[in-house]
């Protein structure tokens, strides 16, 4: 998969606490060419929040919490006074997502940065009302940990990150882990996350470094809680070590932990995988949780920030464990899935094929010859590499990526192509036509686009999709 440009990163996995493979591949800084190894240090994203979680459960087994307790008992100035500490764990409190509450302060004030400590002044200031009530629907929801992060703070009297550090870190033996602060200097052994920042990049860029394009940051990535854990491949090792030694957690408190909690229906309705060797995923305390075909227990987390996919994957019946990460931006959650699969000799679900299919992109290297040679270098490249089946696929849906980027970047002189081309390709596609007509509407093209339009419904009679573009172009050109 490295060879084929599909992972740059480290897997390893053990059973009963023993190394039985690792493997890393790629470089972890390519301005130093400094490979990916065991001691290199990433970017955890959300498989932080599995530690936030540990640190609500330490001080409930202290007698200084209950789950059902509600988080305005805490915090009284919090505005949804119906919300429990419980809920929050497990994504059904209906607290607006972080993106809804800082969003428009960052639109606002761009050069700002966010912390744990604004969350509750501006969801008060928002006046946002709960997008569901507690308990009836489950919606995965960063918000909930940045605030756990605080309620870890009030009730223990110590810094989230030192709250972390002296109960967790130190008694699992990770020395490498810590968490990202603004007053952390400089880590050389960090991975550095690297993104392709338009879908027709061929060179990676620092996703800190991207102001533009699909992966730009935004200003308010200085939470904890819900992410910013840096660890390493054998620190995440210990810590499934003493989860499972009872280092952190006493048996009955992880149990809890690892069982599906029920909406207030009694139902649980979230499928994570949406296959059918994983059914029935949930969320349990900070964890998903299933089981696999055979039965077994399986509890794990997946991170996902611009070039960080990160997995912890534990099954808990057989005590193996698979620890994953990967600083291209490339998918986690399938990757490990299989890998899973075929550790027991079964073959991934049909379904995750994408995820490990190396054949290379022609869109991508259509977008680069475009954006370098121009229109007609561009398609004799593309109608080039269309006869080679062996290393490359093209599908419609990624040339149009390409044409909406190269729009957003203000290429007009060459965002149309890519369209013009599915035009082509594609023409039994209703897609090719409606994304065309979308442009051309977009940038006062009308007349062109109801054109598109009513060629598209001479091919696609009355699909609906494109009778509602129309009819919208039409109304807007009265």
């Amino acid at each position: 998969m490295h060879d084929g440009h599909k992972f740059s990163g480290g897997v390893l996995i053990a059973e009963k606490g023993r190394i039985i493979y690792s493997k890393y591949c790629g470089l972890a800084d390519i301005a130093r060419n400094i490979p990916n190894g065991p001691d290199s240090r990433f970017d955890i994203a959300s498989v932080s929040k599995t530690f936030t979680a540990v640190g609500i459960l330490q001080l409930m087994e202290k007698g200084r919490i209950k789950l059902d307790d509600a988080f305005a008992r805490y915090f009284p100035e919090f505005p949804y006074p119906s919300v429990t500490v419980r809920q929050m764990l497990t994504h059904s409190s209906g607290i607006p997502d972080e993106f809804e509450v800082f969003g428009p302060i960052v639109e606002k004030y761009p050069d700002s940065v966010l912390r744990n400590k604004d969350l509750i002044p501006i969801l008060k200031a928002s006046g946002k009302p709960l997008q569901f009530l507690p308990g009836e629907k489950w919606h995965y929801c960063n918000t909930n940990f940045e605030l756990l992060a605080l309620l870890v703070e009030k009730l223990s009297g110590e810094p989230f990150g030192d709250y972390i550090k002296r109960h967790i870190f130190r008694p699992a033996r990770m020395n490498d882990s810590y968490i990202i602060t603004s007053t952390r200097p400089k880590d050389d052994r960090a991975v550095v996350r690297y993104v392709l920042p338009y879908y027709y990049s061929q060179n990676y860029a620092n996703a800190d470094s991207v102001k533009e394009g699909r992966f730009a940051m935004p200003a308010y990535g200085g939470t904890v809680g819900d992410n910013n854990v840096v660890s390493t491949v054998g620190d995440l090792l210990n810590y499934d070590q003493a989860l499972y030694g009872n280092v952190l957690l006493r048996p009955q408190t992880l149990e809890q932990a690892f069982e599906p909690h029920p909406l207030k229906d009694g139902s649980l309705n979230y499928d994570h995988a949406g296959d059918p060797d994983h059914p029935h995923a949930s969320y349990g305390l900070g964890w998903f949780v299933t089981a696999d075909s055979a039965g077994n227990r399986i509890v794990y987390h997946g991170g996902y920030n611009p070039g960080a996919s990160t997995m912890i994957y534990r099954d808990l019946t057989r005590q193996r464990t698979i620890v994953f990460f990967d600083n291209t931006n490339d998918d986690h959650f399938y990757k490990t899935m299989a890998i899973a699969s075929w550790l027991d000799g079964r073959r991934p679900p049909a379904q995750w094929a994408f995820a490990f299919d190396v054949k290379r992109s022609i869109a991508r290297e259509y977008g680069a010859e475009l954006l370098e040679k121009g229109e007609d270098a561009a398609l004799l490249r593309l109608l080039t590499l269309q006869k080679d089946t062996a290393h490359y696929y093209l599908n419609r849906r990624e040339l149009s990526l390409v044409g909406y980027e190269l729009l957003q970047a203000g290429r007009k002189d060459l965002g149309f192509a890519p369209f013009r081309v599915n035009l082509f390709l594609f023409p039994h596609d209703a897609a090719s036509f409606g994304n065309y007509g979308i442009v051309l509407a977009d940038n006062g093209k009308k007349e062109e686009a109801i054109a598109v339009y009513r060629m598209a419904l001479s091919e696609h009679p009355g699909d609906k999709t494109i009778t509602g573009l129309l009819q919208r172009v039409l109304d807007t050109a009265k």
